[in-house]
């Protein structure tokens, strides 16, 4: 027994006792949920009466913290291989921004008591900054790959400032660099249709969804347009006022502008 504890011991890089080690990451846990918490009644009060979204938050945080301390006890350089922007997107597939990128940042800070250093939760937080900030024009079909590459050169940017601080030296670029990197930006983009996924586990309705919607080529407005046009520009000119309302009280305006488009959508039936 002794000699199956010490094997244990040495693989998780750890020589205390092992009651000790999952006490204090169960305190760890703990103290991280109740500031969620805070954090989640400072910006986004509502959300806790708000089940889904709160188990979908609740569920994000725990893949993030789980799968990062995994993976750096299996092999701690793979988690250059994870997307965690991945974890942005999602968010602010279904939140305003100012509620997703704050509570993402909150994720990242248990990576650096994870791996005892501030270097991948950093350079997760910028990326995933960046990858927020440019899939709102990049954000659809091919686009997405140009997403992936701007993050991936935002990985090595901050890679490359953080190691040119540390160490002073160029010789962190390499290619085993380029091949984290951009696996990690693929696996992103790879990874961001699980948003349907989520749209139906949890009854959401997501950005992209909203976006398809929204357009007016896509078959309802366009067998709309030809119907009954007169009810089409009507719906056009509502949309554009009530999106515009809703910009002005803070509200969602592409959730406000989709559903002023379909508002007579019935009059295709009957124009």
């Amino acid at each position: 027994m002794n000699s199956l504890r010490a094997e244990f011991n040495s693989k998780i890089g750890y020589s205390g006792n092992i009651l000790f080690l999952i006490l204090g990451q169960s305190l760890i846990i703990i103290l991280s949920l109740f500031l969620l918490f805070i954090l989640i009644q400072a910006i986004r009060p509502k959300m806790l009466h708000n089940t889904p979204e709160l188990i979908f938050t609740l569920f994000l945080f725990v893949l993030v913290v789980t799968g990062a301390s995994i993976t750096y006890k299996i092999e701690p350089a793979a988690l250059y291989l994870l997307p965690f922007p991945v974890i942005v997107l999602f968010m602010d597939s279904f939140f305003p921004t100012r509620f997703s990128l704050p509570v993402y940042i909150f994720f990242l800070i248990p990576l650096a008591v994870i791996t005892d250093s501030y270097h991948v939760a950093l350079i997760n937080i910028i990326a995933g900054g960046v990858a927020i900030y440019v899939f709102r024009f990049w954000g659809r079909g091919w686009q997405q790959f140009l997403s992936a590459l701007l993050v991936f050169i935002a990985y090595l940017f901050v890679d490359l400032a953080i190691h040119l601080i540390s160490e002073g030296t160029l010789e962190r670029l390499n290619g085993v660099v380029f091949r984290n990197y951009g696996v990690a930006s693929v696996l992103m983009i790879a990874s961001y249709p699980l948003v349907f996924l989520f749209e139906k586990v949890f009854g959401f309705v997501s950005i992209s969804r909203l976006r398809d919607l929204a357009d007016t080529g896509n078959k309802a407005l366009r067998e709309l347009s030809e119907k009954a046009p007169g009810t089409m520009q009507h719906s056009l000119q509502v949309a554009n006022l009530a999106e515009t309302a809703a910009r002005t009280i803070g509200a969602n305006a592409l959730l406000c502008r989709v559903g002023a488009l379909y508002h007579d959508i019935g009059k295709i039936n009957n124009p």
